[in-house]
């Protein structure tokens, strides 16, 4: 038998490269230790709305977990950090930080937490008004995932957000959409103290007001009023009594309309924000209704000029109504000039039933020259409302 050799020399290097390695490895230990006692102090921070110590922990936290190599650690810092964002209103970090956060939880297939980074995602690109296509994308991607999670409360709450986002952009076929509202609804209906159940029930109100189902849309629509008020939550009492009120409007029911307004008006009070204007958009078709048009229009013409700061969701909505009411009051050049901005947008986030609108009024400004193609574009976005099912939209449409 041959006998091996080994020198002293050879044994000494490999001992101390055995040595490193322990010590890199104890070292790895101690820095993926001190960070989770670091994202522990963020979340305690967040608890008592510091976020900006969340931010500081979370960063010192996220660069200790970048130098150990733990990627899970990483993850769990990027969201503390979208989450400390979120709450500061600081958007465009969200998206930064969250994004990626959700690549690494991808790559680990750590789907619960990839769910959560994504619903900073789903907040921000609201708050942001990101285009349509980003959007879907992002809210398919959270369909998948809590298809392979066992937790009904993440179900709910990514299907009342997918619900609505396809409902908004018109891609979705209105069934479907009442499907997924009406799950996020059975849900929350069990869940106790459930604070956010008037949007659910707001978003089937809008939904059957589409099918003209009208009589169902009102059914809704009393429930989320009644809800938002159990909460005592400003935002959640204007939204909600604004779309029961335009659904009673659908029905010719001006008076059936009128206290919703009314006790919308009282909430909104005299504060000049956000709900205040998305408030006055709706309420000024109702005072248009009423006759009393010179007031519907300044109204519609200061919201829009609050949300292009704010939101361009509602910002759009109001130009078409305002398109709308300076056409029908023989002022075609305003009339055209809100018609060029929706055609125009600062963000593709606009619904659909805001362009059927847009669509209409238009096709009544263009003269016969101009006439063949607006008419293609009304027969469009027909077709693609007869595709959803959204009868009400159709009947908008063929009033043309």
């Amino acid at each position: 038998m041959q006998t091996i050799r080994i020198s002293g020399s050879l044994l000494m290097i490999y001992f101390i490269s055995l040595l490193a390695g322990v010590s890199c490895k104890n070292q790895k230990n101690d820095l993926s230790k001190e960070a989770t006692e670091l994202r522990d102090k963020a979340q305690a921070s967040m608890e008592d709305d510091d976020f900006l110590t969340a931010l500081s922990l979370a960063e010192e936290a996220r660069k200790l977990d970048s130098i150990a190599g733990n990627k899970q650690g990483e993850a769990e810092s990027f969201y503390i950090l979208a989450r400390a964002s979120a709450f500061s209103a600081e958007f465009s970090s969200v998206l930064y930080y969250a994004n990626r956060g959700s690549k690494i939880c991808r790559a680990l297939e750590n789907h619960t937490l990839e769910y959560k980074t994504n619903n900073m995602i789903s907040w921000a690109q609201f708050e942001l008004g990101v285009d349509f296509d980003k959007i879907m994308g992002h809210q398919e991607r959270q369909l998948w995932l809590v298809d392979h999670l066992d937790d009904e409360g993440a179900k709910a709450q990514v299907y009342n957000n997918y619900g609505y986002d396809a409902t908004v952009a018109g891609t979705i076929h209105l069934d479907k959409a009442l499907e997924y509202s009406t799950f996020a609804n059975d849900y929350y209906a069990l869940t106790e103290d459930h604070k956010g159940r008037w949007y659910t029930l707001m978003n089937l109100t809008w939904q059957y007001r589409l099918k003209n189902q009208l009589d169902k849309s009102e059914e809704f629509g009393l429930l989320s009023a009644k809800q938002a008020l159990l909460d005592e939550d400003r935002h959640a009492i204007v939204e909600a009594n604004s779309q029961l009120a335009e659904t009673y409007l659908a029905k010719g029911e001006l008076e059936k309309a009128e206290p919703y307004y009314e006790d919308g008006l009282k909430w909104r009070g005299e504060t000049n924000d956000r709900d205040g204007y998305v408030f006055d958009v709706y309420y000024a078709r109702y005072l248009w209704e009423t006759g009393q048009r010179s007031r519907a229009i300044e109204m519609l013409e200061q919201a829009v000029e609050f949300l292009q700061n704010s939101e361009v969701f509602y910002e759009m909505h109001g130009r078409a109504l305002l398109a709308d009411y300076y056409q029908k009051d023989g002022n075609a050049e305003l009339a055209n000039n809100q018609i060029s901005i929706i055609e125009n947008p600062r963000s593709n986030y606009i619904s659909f039933e805001t362009r059927c609108l847009a669509s209409l009024v238009k096709n009544r400004l263009t003269n016969e020259q101009e006439s063949a193609q607006v008419q293609s574009g009304i027969e469009d976005h027909i077709k693609q409302a007869r595709q959803i099912g959204a009868a009400y939209l159709v009947s908008m449409l063929e009033s043309a």
